[in-house]
């Protein structure tokens, strides 16, 4: 688990209302579809700098599965302007993350949503429950299978401060 502070982050995104699973994959899969074919600004988005966010909103242990919501998002840098009726604008808002490195497998996910949150406890870091939980992924990251696995955390510890990282 490292650390890393974001800013605020402009983005724009595709968002499904439901049960968390398979088409949250199908999701990402229209998502960066569009980031490379379907786009207004006629260029490929899906490009080896792109930042590719899943965002988790909801907690289903206390959100029905039918009320969950789940985003795809492009982070936009400060020279991209996106206007295009397949995606929403939004912002990101930034914050201190827990970031882990997993294997993007069904497997490895699952083992992180169980472990994650004993591993913040035990490093002194409380979760913002109020905030969404977030993978991150470039390019090549969805070409080896790996993702970070980020989450809003305060610090409760002396540490903290220390263990910032830059995000993005």
């Amino acid at each position: 688990m490292k650390i890393e502070q974001i800013s605020d982050l402009p983005i724009v995104y595709m968002r499904r209302t439901g049960a968390y699973g398979e088409e949250n994959q199908q999701l990402m899969a229209a998502f960066k579809h569009w980031m490379t074919y379907n786009n207004t600004s006629q260029d490929n988005l899906l490009t080896d700098s792109a930042i590719i966010l899943g965002i988790i909103h909801d907690d289903p242990a206390l959100v029905s599965p039918e009320a969950c919501r789940y985003d795809t998002a492009l982070v936009l840098s400060e020279q991209q302007e996106i206007d295009d009726a397949c995606v929403q604008k939004g912002m990101l808002q930034g914050g201190n993350y827990a970031v882990f490195t997993i294997d993007h497998t069904a497997e490895a996910m699952n083992r992180a949503w169980q472990d994650i949150f004993t591993e913040l406890t035990e490093a002194c870091y409380q979760l913002d429950e109020a905030r969404p939980i977030i993978e991150r992924y470039t390019k090549s990251m969805l070409e080896n299978t790996f993702v970070k696995f980020a989450c809003l955390c305060r610090g409760r510890s002396s540490i903290f401060n220390d263990q910032i990282r830059k995000f993005v």
